[in-house]
């Protein structure tokens, strides 16, 4: 969290879980604390262990800023000048299933052609009762031969933003120049197939002629 030791009161004293173990906090910190336009100073007990979270909330804070809390709906509410505000646990987000859409001839055999191809290399499989579903999209190339892509608008409008966009392409120039070999890998065909975690492949679901 890029905290200053030096700015850790030194007091030791023990903390107890909730299994009986007992860690000992070597200190205290004053920090600034801001929940939607409010701003509290609070103080954290510091501890050198391995934890799930950086921070633990506790009941001063909460009693500070007149919270309410619900374990039920993991959310916060309080009042603020500007009206209640509501800090979610976890994002609320609505899932998106897109309605079948119709192809015609000749992308519905793209599409099929497509699918048998990934279903070779083990790039796809099925999937019956998925959460997220969207629509293939058709389009052709240059060459005249046809792309088969998914929209994903609506799966990448719920995923958390990037904070580490691509670089501009003059860097990229600037930093490939000078190398004998520059390797395009698959650029000119699509994008390269990464691995995703099993958590989330469901979420990639599309509706294709074949039903998968």
């Amino acid at each position: 969290m890029k905290i200053d030791p030096s700015e850790i009161a030194k007091n030791p004293s023990p903390l107890i879980g909730l299994s009986g173990e007992a860690t000992i906090a070597f200190g205290s910190i004053n920090l600034k604390v801001k929940a939607g336009t409010m701003k509290k100073v609070t103080e954290f007990l510091v501890v050198d262990h391995l934890a799930s979270y950086n921070v633990i909330m506790g009941t001063p804070w909460l009693n500070s800023m007149r919270v309410v809390p619900s374990t039920y709906h993991l959310c916060l509410k309080f009042s603020t000048p500007h009206g209640i505000k509501t800090i979610w646990g976890n994002p609320r987000v609505s899932q998106v299933k897109h309605k079948r859409c119709k192809l015609g001839p000749e992308r519905a055999s793209a599409v099929n052609d497509e699918v048998e191809k990934l279903l070779k290399v083990g790039s796809i499989t099925e999937v019956r009762y998925p959460d997220w579903l969207a629509n293939p999209v058709v389009v052709k190339n240059k060459n005249g031969k046809w792309r088969v892509c998914i929209d994903f608008t609506d799966l990448n409008k719920a995923c958390p933003k990037d904070s580490f966009p691509l670089l501009h392409i003059d860097r990229l120039v600037k930093a490939t120049a000078g190398n004998e070999l520059l390797s395009f890998m698959d650029a000119f065909l699509g994008y390269n197939q990464i691995m995703m975690h099993p958590d989330d492949r469901e979420k990639t679901a599309a509706q294709l002629i074949k039903d998968l």
